[in-house]
């Protein structure tokens, strides 16, 4: 499962889509045929970049996220990256895609975090 929320600093700067431009291929290559996107609601902005991106909606839960201090709906949006197969095979590791070693891995996600930080700090937040 990966999670993102996207701060409200980087609000309609292009960040949900340079994230699916990058994950998108990735879960394709790894052998993932169907996203699955939750989106708290209201949130029009996130609706509007699902579908823009070929997700259709496929249900809701009530009062099932907490956020901002009170309960909110979520609205369950997919889409299929490929044909699904009666026989699946298992999702092939990220690493090993890749071409990367566990560490190194681990230092780029480490010096991403610092980065992410340092630009928080520097924006106010």
């Amino acid at each position: 499962m990966f999670q993102r929320n996207v701060a409200e600093i980087e609000h309609r700067i292009g960040v949900g889509h340079r994230l699916y431009r990058w994950l998108f291929p990735l879960l394709t290559r790894q052998g993932f045929n169907l996203v699955h996107a939750g989106i708290a609601l209201p949130n029009a902005g996130s609706l509007v970049l699902h579908q823009r991106w070929g997700f259709f909606h496929a249900g809701a839960f009530a009062s099932a996220a907490y956020k901002f201090g009170m309960w909110l709906d979520v609205s369950d949006w997919r889409v299929e990256l490929s044909t699904r197969s009666n026989s699946p095979s298992k999702p092939r590791l990220y690493l090993k895609i890749a071409g990367r070693s566990s560490a190194s891995h681990l230092e780029e996600v480490n010096q991403q975090k610092s980065r992410f930080s340092r630009r928080l700090k520097f924006s106010g937040v």
